[in-house]
């Protein structure tokens, strides 16, 4: 009996424990409410955001007073694909808890898959110990009790709805928050005592549920940003609402329906742009929901005598950001300008404009295609991507960070006639057009070379005779390159020396210096123009060759002595006449000239000559065809970008050898400086007088001529010296495509002059042929490459018989320089004058070099300047002296600097004398150099005798000028004074210098307001302040 009562015990108290364990279980704070109630009806359907329960954490679950279905749903019902449901019976008694078997419907039936799961009977609800689900495309279902609607809201949209207003007061600061509003619209039921419970999901996740409405159509349901925001969200993503209508306020819908998916962001409209190379295109982008920023308001009252209130408004823009895959950006706001598209927000005054359409703009960007110039587009396919940056105040925080979605840009090729051809001017002059016609060009004057009119660049060349001595034939000896309202020459013509820019005002041609004798000339296009100085053999005299490699750009649209490039040869001939003649190149030969096409392109005294200035003032801008291009270019996470602005799309990558040839500025930016005028001047009003006493030189000697050659004569000249040409062997052996025009040219020259050693030049030019021939043909490159590098590490001239050539460049022999070691070493430059005659005025530039004019200025020549600088003081007394060495800079074969180093100790002016050695044993003459400020010192040369007088109307404190009366901007309390003292700082009227600090009258001490700055008190201590 005692053990009856003890078993009787036990399974009572196993009775009490298990049903206070059940009733635990339907504690609220052990279970978690199951979320996503209005989609996990049998009525609700799998729509684009399905349900997952895949990563549902392991627990009890609360579903209100839903129940697990006991019968099988559809497939694709609960708002998933394959929904689960209870095979079994609920637990009847309160405290119950019981382990069922749920099924998974599947294409094959309605319980596909089965587990089992507890579930506790609480009363007036069920709790449910639920588990994570093997797949991702399944979920739990759950239905309503039987006191629900059976109807349905249909339509069902999302749309904008409004933007609302905050106000907070912060000190004197008023801030005004913008906050974006969407609307879930849907019909409503004929029942008008219903009510509607909405439910918001962005993208997959819950954010706002059980929002209750009423049967009113004016009652709303909302979603705001900042509930986005505080759940984690942010715009650029998708929204629905889901519908059920109720009887009562609290009730939970039996039978729901979604709205479409609404994008709530920025929309890309270009997701694919295709760009012809080298070209643009305009991608957009629009706001499906306003940008929206805080405004703030700040009013403070103007300090006396000032009255009245200052009100300052500030409101951030939104900047979006493009970039090439990897990491967007990080601007500073002078950058942005250039790089970013800006977005502005309506101010609380005009958030009427929220209403209407006037933030529904299409935002656009250009985007180009940067093209290298290589034969083939490596990245035909790019991903472009923009991002926003940061935003201000809390409900704009939706657009903060944001990636936009990608864009798919394709570049494509529209014509490849250009590929693997040039136009050439070699030696006297023998032309090559773009299409490969060659023909003479044996007339004297300027000529236009190369013209492309719809991008605003132009080559022009003189030709006049190759040395006065021969009446026959002509060369090249100036080139004139413009793009815009930018002109690069080089004009040896007549004994000139000149290299450089007489203008630059677009700063589009980027000019690189090979080498003393060899430029490259890129415009914006890709275009490339190569200038290379030709040593005539015999009289050490130059000429010049002129290649251009053109771009897609000039298809079609080239014009000049290069013809027309389009592939075919026979509209090469075109004239330079309204009519647009053409003459048939197949009757023209070397022997037979096209003499009127090549006169048509001469350039007329009514027409732009790029080699006077004076016609420069109706040039067009490049601006005028070209959009600047700008691009950010990232250096680092914790380093900010640079940015990169420029007119056209060719990315010059290529040519990286080479020093780039900068234009001159003066200190305002605009013209060069006046020294390099004065030096020009003098070239082009001297140099016809040179080149007349050469004439004059010559003309007895002209009976004196060698003999002309014959044909035969010539051909074994010329034949002889191309064999004996280790670097031709190799071109010709490997390059079957290399043709005989230098040869046939060599001949031809060699006949008229009877000079054997034209021989050189020609030899050059086939070597250059052979070289552009490797350069153009990326195929040989890949397939050959030994000999690619081979033939590209030709040595120039061969090192002029004085150097060993390895890797391209000439190790030249002692006493000889230059490239390819063809320059003598024995003597000193010659130099004719240098800049401003001697003068520099640091009041209008730094001063920091002075600019020697003459010949030669050799790379790697080792020349030196032997310098000595001495200042002196007002009375010409001297102040230091010292002597130095600096090698000499060189900037073209006719022009070099050497650099002027300066002393810190207080003197007036500043005098250098300087003469420039090779070796430290030969030295050019001595000459002078003053530095001094015009601005406050006078220059007079009487006989020789310099002095620099002072000006009125200035100080001379710190080797500066100070105009009398202007103060120190690092200490306020010194002023010029001059008539108390010219050479130091005055103490400032009106001021107090108090502990090392600057006060004004009437400042008051920061640390104790009773006092402040009397100067008339004292000027060195706080005096009592006024009442």
């Amino acid at each position: 009996m005692a053990m009856l009562r003890k078993n009787a015990l036990q399974i009572l108290l196993f009775t009490i424990f298990k049903i206070a364990d059940a009733l635990n279980q339907c504690s609220d704070t052990v279970y978690k409410e199951l979320g996503d109630l209005a989609k996990r009806s049998p009525t609700y359907m799998y729509d684009a955001a399905p349900l997952c329960d895949r990563y549902l954490t392991q627990g009890w679950y609360r579903a209100g007073f839903h129940q697990i279905p006991t019968t099988a749903p559809w497939l694709t019902a609960c708002g998933s694909l394959f929904p689960y449901w209870m095979d079994d019976t609920a637990p009847n008694n309160k405290g119950e808890t019981k382990s069922v078997k749920v099924c998974q419907v599947g294409f094959s039936g309605p319980c596909e898959r089965t587990h089992n799961i507890r579930m506790t009977n609480c009363g007036r609800y069920f709790v449910y110990e639920l588990i994570p689900l093997d797949i991702c495309s399944a979920a739990y279902c759950f239905e309503p009790d039987n006191t629900c609607v059976s109807d349905i809201p249909k339509n069902i949209e999302v749309k904008y709805h409004s933007v609302s207003w905050t106000t907070s007061t912060e000190g004197v600061r008023t801030h005004y928050d913008p906050d974006i509003n969407l609307a879930c619209h849907f019909d409503r039921l004929p029942d008008d005592a219903l009510f509607y419970d909405v439910t918001w999901y962005v993208d997959d996740t819950e954010v706002l549920t059980n929002q209750t409405v009423s049967s009113n159509s004016s009652d709303v349901a909302l979603l705001s940003g900042s509930q986005m925001v505080a759940k984690g969200k942010k715009a650029n993503s998708m929204i629905h609402c889901v519908v059920g209508a109720v009887f009562k306020v609290g009730d939970r819908p039996c039978n729901t329906n979604s709205s479409g998916l609404f994008f709530a962001g920025i929309k890309i409209i270009t997701p694919k742009l295709r760009i012809p190379r080298g070209g643009s295109a305009e991608a957009q982008f629009q706001f499906t929901i306003p940008f929206i920023s805080r405004h703030s308001i700040t009013k403070f009252r103007l300090p006396p005598p000032l009255q009245g209130v200052k009100i300052l408004e500030h409101q951030m823009a939104l900047f979006v950001s493009m970039y090439i895959t990897g990491g967007p950006v990080d601007c500073t706001d002078l950058d942005r300008k250039a790089c970013d598209v800006q977005v502005k927000a309506f101010n609380r005054t005009e958030s009427e404009k929220y209403d209407t359409d006037d933030w529904k703009v299409i935002h656009t960007k250009k985007v180009y295609n940067r093209d290298d110039g290589d034969f083939d587009i490596l990245d035909k396919h790019i991903t472009l991507r923009f991002a926003t940056g940061v935003t201000n105040g809390v409900g704009s925080k939706i657009f903060d960070s944001l990636t936009l979605q990608d864009i798919q840009v394709f570049i494509e090729e529209t014509d490849s006639s250009w590929k693997g051809t040039y136009c050439e001017s070699h030696t006297d002059p023998h032309m090559k057009t773009f299409d490969g016609k060659y023909y003479e060009c044996q007339l004297d004057g300027t000529f236009v070379l190369y013209r492309n009119d719809q991008f605003e660049q132009e080559v022009q060349e003189k030709h006049h005779l190759c040395y006065p001595r021969y009446t026959y034939p002509r060369c090249s000896c100036a080139v004139a390159v413009r793009s815009g309202k930018d002109i690069f020459t080089v004009d040896i013509c007549n004994s000139r020396t000149i290299i450089n820019f007489p203008l630059c005002e677009d700063k589009t041609l980027n000019v690189i210096k090979k080498n003393d004798r060899y430029y490259k000339i890129i415009f914006p296009t890709g275009t490339m123009v190569e200038i290379k100085f030709i040593s005539w053999p015999t009289q050490n005299d130059w000429q010049l060759n002129v290649d251009i490699f053109p771009s897609p750009s000039d298809v079609g649209k080239s014009s000049g002595l290069c013809g027309v490039l389009d592939g075919n040869y026979r509209n090469d001939f075109t004239r330079n006449d309204a009519a647009k003649t053409m003459d048939n190149p197949d009757h023209y030969d070397y022997h037979n000239p096209p003499n009127a096409f090549s006169e048509s392109w001469r350039v007329k005294n009514n027409e732009l000559n790029l080699f006077d200035e004076s016609t420069y003032r109706n040039l067009e801008s490049i601006s005028n065809v070209y959009e600047r291009v700008c691009s950010c270019k990232k250096i680092a996470d914790d380093k900010p970008a640079n940015i990169e602005c420029n007119y056209g799309t060719y990315k010059n990558c290529k040519f990286v050898v080479g020093k780039k040839f900068h234009c001159m500025l003066n200190p305002e930016g605009q013209l060069r400086r006046k020294r390099d005028l004065r030096h020009i001047e003098s070239l082009l009003s001297n140099s016809y007088e040179r080149f007349e006493s050469i004439l004059e030189e010559w003309r007895p000697k002209r009976e004196a001529i060698a003999i002309l050659k014959t044909y035969e004569e010539a051909e074994d000249i010329c034949l002889n010296a191309f064999q004996n040409s280790q670097p031709y062997i190799t071109c010709k052996e490997y390059i079957s495509d290399l043709s005989n025009t230098s040869l046939e040219n060599c001949i031809s020259d060699v006949m008229m002059t009877g000079d054997d050693n034209f021989t050189k030049i020609h030899i050059e030019a086939a070597l250059e042929q052979c070289s552009v021939f490797v350069v153009l043909n990326t195929t040989f490159q890949q397939t050959e490459p030994e000999i690619t590098n081979k033939i590209e590490t030709f040595c120039q001239n061969n090192c002029s018989g004085h150097g060993i050539c390895k890797d391209g460049n000439c190790t030249c022999e002692p006493d000889f320089a230059g490239s390819d070691c063809s320059f003598d070493l024995l003597g000193p430059p010659s130099i004719t004058h240098i800049s401003d005659f001697g003068l520099c005025d640091k009041s209008k530039e730094t001063c920091e070099e002075i600019t020697v004019f003459g010949k030669y200025f050799i790379e790697n020549m080792n020349t030196n300047c032997y310098m000595k600088r001495k200042t002196y003081q007002v009375d010409g007394i001297t102040v230091s002296t010292i002597d130095y060495e600096a090698n000499l800079q060189e900037r073209t074969l006719f022009e070099g600097f050497c650099p002027l180093e300066y002393t810190s100790d207080d003197h007036w002016v500043t005098e250098f004398t300087f003469n420039i050695s090779n070796d430290g044993r030969r030295f050019t003459d001595i000459y002078f150099v003053y530095t001094y400020q015009s601005l406050c010192q006078e220059y007079q040369n009487n006989t020789g005798t310099v002095t620099f007088l002072f000006k009125d109307g200035f100080c001379y404190i710190n080797n500066k000028c100070i105009p009398d009366g202007f103060t120190d901007e690092k200490n306020k309390c010194n002023i010029c004074n001059r008539n108390k003292m010219k050479y130091e700082w005055s103490f400032n009227p009106d001021h107090c210098f108090i502990d090392g600090n600057c006060y004004e009258s009437g400042d008051i001490n920061g640390t104790n307001p009773c006092s402040a700055c009397m100067p008339t008190i004292s000027s060195a201590t706080w005096s009592a302040a006024p009442d």
